[in-house]
């Protein structure tokens, strides 16, 4: 298991899809990078990129999907995780706004498959987190460095 560290690059699709009844018009799609990364690249398969942070697409049919992919680098592996968060806008009337955002969370681990869902578990060293059987391989948990000379307060993955 690995983690992000600078100077990697890092692809997110940015899907997109008409679920309205009409063509939608004059799309932007609008991204925001935070802080710890910087943008590398887009592969757009339809529609223009401003240059700055707006995928541009003059039209999609109703029920067409695509997808861009974004591509960061990391500046700061500090600031991770981080949320890449884009908002779509059209010239039609939209009867459903709240389908016009979303996010994704890169937690700072490259394998995302291993990286282990909800609260981390607090363990005195990493000799208690390796006896506990219930804790996953490749499951995140933190060192609380209740015992004399351990660290405290790092992330660790379970092997």
């Amino acid at each position: 298991m690995s983690f992000y560290t600078n100077n990697d690059i890092i692809c997110i699709p940015i899907p997109l899809k008409n679920n309205g009844v009409e063509t939608a018009t004059n799309i932007k799609v609008t991204i925001t990078i935070p802080s710890g990364l910087v943008f590398n690249s887009i592969n757009l398969p339809i529609g223009t990129w401003n240059g700055v942070d707006e995928w541009q697409i003059s039209t999609l049919d109703s029920g067409i999907s695509t997808q861009a992919i974004l591509c960061v680098k990391v500046t700061d592996t500090m600031l991770l995780p981080a949320t890449v968060t884009w908002i779509v806008t059209a010239d039609n009337i939209d009867p459903n706004a709240l389908n016009n955002q979303s996010e994704y969370v890169i937690n700072g681990c490259k394998d995302i498959v291993k990286c282990a869902s909800g609260s981390m578990r607090g363990y005195d060293t990493p000799t208690d987190a390796a006896n506990d059987t219930s804790l996953p391989v490749g499951a995140m948990y933190y060192l609380t460095g209740n015992v004399p000379g351990t660290i405290k307060n790092m992330v660790m993955i379970k092997k």
